[in-house]
């Protein structure tokens, strides 16, 4: 199940919010900012059973769903940080990404230092 909120929105983004692992946390505000047609059918396609694949789609479409989309501001640091860092290729995750970096980039330095 692709929810059509999620991927009508997040198509538009440079970056998506994803969570691995399913633990994630969510404001009331969050939650109910998604509406309940959405929360019944995600119910419907998860009820099947344990460890489904349906799950591990769920799994990375929380944060997708529940987090507001990045400002123009948090775009640009996360892009200019990225600069430095690795990535897991399997995750599509940065890593190595220092906090440092993302505050020199926000301050408007084009590249983070080394």
């Amino acid at each position: 199940l692709l929810l059509g909120s999620v991927a009508s929105a997040s198509a538009q983004e440079a970056y998506w919010p994803v969570c691995y692992g399913g633990g994630f946390v969510a404001t009331r505000s969050a939650v109910t900012r998604v509406d309940r047609s959405v929360w019944a059918r995600i119910v419907l396609s998860l009820r099947r059973g344990e460890n489904i694949e349906e799950g591990h789609y769920m799994e990375r479409t929380w944060a997708a769903l529940l987090t507001l989309p990045l400002q123009p501001e948090e775009e640009r640091a996360l892009a200019c940080a990225s600069r430095s860092a690795g990535t897991n290729t399997e995750l599509g995750a940065l890593v190595r990404c220092r906090c440092s970096d993302i505050r020199s980039c926000a301050a408007g330095s084009t590249m983070p230092p080394h």
